[in-house]
């Protein structure tokens, strides 16, 4: 991952910016979800740069990307072997150094939002 710092002068002053040379959603998974965690139940999750995912017994590709249509959490969807979703959803929410994992509902104007408890709190 190549990351460098540029500063550009504007009619506000001079800004520091971040060009991180890789997609957008491919720096969010590197930096928020890549990595091995364990719930609070001892069951290991880990997640892969090349989105694949393993929660205990389960192994699936994922895509995720920069909250938008999104309101309410960050999304894993899952993917099939040609990056088609399967119709599978989960959110995830970062909060105090943890991932809460969470289960996916539609309200009546389809938006998507999270169930009403976690799956998992992520450590």
């Amino acid at each position: 991952m190549d990351i460098s710092l540029s500063k550009i002068k504007t009619p506000l002053g001079s800004r520091s910016f971040t060009n991180i040379n890789m997609d957008i959603n491919d720096y969010i998974n590197e930096k928020v979800l890549v990595g091995n965690y364990h719930d609070q139940n001892g069951k290991e999750y880990t997640f892969q740069s090349n989105r694949t995912a393993t929660w205990g017994d389960k192994q699936f590709r994922y895509n995720t990307f920069v909250m938008g249509y999104w309101p309410y959490c960050n999304p894993i969807i899952v993917v099939d072997e040609y990056d088609v979703p399967t119709g599978e959803e989960y959110g995830y929410i970062v909060k105090d150094e943890s991932i809460y994992l969470y289960g996916i509902v539609y309200d009546k104007d389809d938006v998507p939002n999270i169930s009403n408890d976690s799956i998992a709190i992520l450590n």
